[in-house]
Parts: structure tokens; sequence; C-alpha cells
């Protein structure tokens, strides 16, 4: 009967082995490289006060929701 190991897991602070890691490097270095070939600059789409908008408008969705879920009522128990 063959033996099997068990997969290796991920170290829990994320540390890579020296072989992924420079693996890692190196996928880094060659983009940057070719990135920096025709350089663009970054242009935003959107001001510093739509983006601020944006997530103050998703935060309170997502509050809201969440309260929304903690008043339910179950399926079936009605209040009276």
């Amino acid at each position: 009967m063959a033996t099997t190991t068990a997969p290796t897991k991920p170290h829990p602070t994320g540390y890579l082995p020296k072989r992924q890691r420079a693996d890692l490097e190196s996928a880094f270095r060659e983009y940057i490289a070719v990135h920096n070939e025709a350089p663009e600059p970054f242009v935003w789409a959107r001001t510093a006060d739509q983006l601020l908008d944006s997530i103050a408008d998703t935060h309170s969705a997502l509050l809201l929701s969440s309260r929304a879920d903690l008043c339910h009522e179950p399926l079936g128990q009605e209040t009276r």
C-alpha cells in the first residue's frame, strides 16, 4: 500500500519558502521592468470626495443591512 503525505499548510504568518519567495520576487521585478519600458501615469476616474462619498454610502448600507438582520423575526414566529 502506497503512503501519502498530507498537503503542507501555509505558514500562519504568510511566510513563503525561500524558492517561492525568489519566484515571486522575480515575477515582480519582471513586471516592473516591462511596465517601466513605456510608463503611463495613473489617472483617477473619480475625485477624492466622490470616493469618500461612495465609501460612506456603502458603509451605511452595510450597517443598515446588519441591523435589519438583527431585528428580523424568525419566519412563522410573529410578535403579538
